[in-house]
This record gives structure tokens, C-alpha cells and sequence, in this order.
């Protein structure tokens, strides 16, 4: 078998994507030729793109048995390490996916307790707002009473006031005129106490001098 034809013919249809049969020519060549390093690592590669993992990693670790310092078969392992990483960081991710929706539920739960009482709270307050603005109605109500019993007072105050004006001024004119009369009456009566009191006097004196006559 010449190596270097068949393995070119497994290149060829490895590069046409056709996996499996580049793999069957690759282990027919291994099989006669299993030192060549080459035909090891371009197997290692097909059974990687068909997702033969274990099967493509031994191929690059045989490699580096043989040839520790092969950067091929370095290149071909470092995929694997790429894919370890992912799936770490997959586990990674789906861990902290888990801790968030696990804390979301937890969260949604808190949140719905809160809610609950909020809405509780709402309720009781708004009975309490109910309750203060029917009081704040009365209020209102007994407010504008007020203001209609203050209005009638000011309006019988006024009325009284006017009538007790009128009533005032008529005692004043009648205290007037009563005390003009009084003082009518008085020099009445003092004109006549004066008269009589000056007929008294002309009496004691005509007697006084009727009496002196008869002494003589």
C-alpha cells in the first residue's frame, strides 16, 4: 500500500466532509502503518467532527506518547480542554440559573406575602379615609348650620338693634318731655308756694301791728 496516496486520499474526503469514509481509509493505513504520526492526528480530527470524543482524544494522546513535542496533537487536545471549559461554565451557568430562579420563587413568594399585606393595609386605610371624609362631611354640614343660625342672629341682632334704637330715642324724647313738665310743674308750684307765703307774711305783719295797736 503507498502511505502517501492513501493518506491524501483520506484527506480528500475528510475536506469533502465525508467522515466516515475518510475513517475507515485512515484505520485500513494505521493498521498497516501505525507509526505515522499523521494519519493518527487527521483521525483524531475526523472522529472529533463526528463527535467520537474519546475515541478522537486517545488519538492525540498516542501521538504525544510518541512525540511529546507534537504541537498537532497538542492543537487536537486543546479542544477538548475548550469543551471541558464550556461545560464547566455550562454546569457554571445552569448552577446560577438554578440560584436565581430558586431566589426569583423565593423572591416572587416574599413579594406576594408583601403584596397581600399591602393590600390589607390599602383596604384598612381606605375604610379609615371612608370614615374621615364622612366625618369631614358633617363637619361641613354642621359648619354651614352654623353659619346659617349666626346669619339669623345677625339678622335679629340688626332687627333688635334697630327696634331698641327706635324704642331708645322715643324714652329719650318722652324723658325729656317729662322732666320739661316736671320742671313746669315745679315753678308752678314754687310761684304759688311764693304767693302764699308772701300773703302769710303780709297777714303776720298786719297782725303784728293790730296786736302793737291794742297794747297801746
Amino acid at each position: 500500500m503507498d502511505f502517501r496516496k492513501e493518506y491524501h486520499t483520506a484527506l480528500d474526503l475528510a475536506s469533502a466532509l465525508r467522515y466516515e469514509e475518510a475513517r475507515e481509509k485512515l484505520k485500513r493505513i494505521l493498521s498497516e502503518h501505525p507509526d505515522k504520526t499523521e494519519a493518527l492526528i487527521l483521525l483524531g480530527k475526523v472522529e472529533y467532527y463526528q463527535r467520537l470524543f474519546d475515541s478522537s482524544r486517545r488519538c492525540f494522546e498516542m501521538v504525544l506518547t510518541r512525540d511529546p513535542r507534537n504541537f498537532e496533537a497538542y492543537y487536537g487536545l486543546q479542544f477538548f480542554l475548550e469543551r471541558k471549559r464550556r461545560k464547566w461554565n455550562l454546569a457554571a451557568w445552569i448552577a446560577s440559573l438554578i440560584l436565581i430562579v430558586t431566589a426569583c420563587i423565593i423572591l416572587s413568594f416574599s413579594m406576594r406575602s408583601y403584596y397581600q399585606q399591602y393590600q390589607e393595609r390599602v383596604e384598612i386605610l381606605g375604610k379609615q379615609f371612608d370614615s374621615l371624609h364622612s366625618m369631614e362631611l358633617q363637619l361641613v354640614e354642621q359648619i354651614h348650620k352654623m353659619s346659617d343660625i349666626q346669619q339669623v342672629y345677625s339678622n335679629n341682632l340688626l332687627t333688635l338693634k334697630e327696634e331698641m334704637g327706635g324704642k331708645i330715642d322715643n324714652f329719650e324724647l318722652r324723658q325729656v318731655e317729662w322732666c320739661t313738665e316736671l320742671e313746669n310743674i315745679q315753678s308752678d308750684r314754687y310761684r304759688a308756694l311764693l304767693v302764699n307765703l308772701e300773703e302769710i307774711s303780709t297777714m303776720l305783719e298786719e297782725r303784728a301791728t293790730m296786736v302793737g295797736d291794742a297794747s297801746e
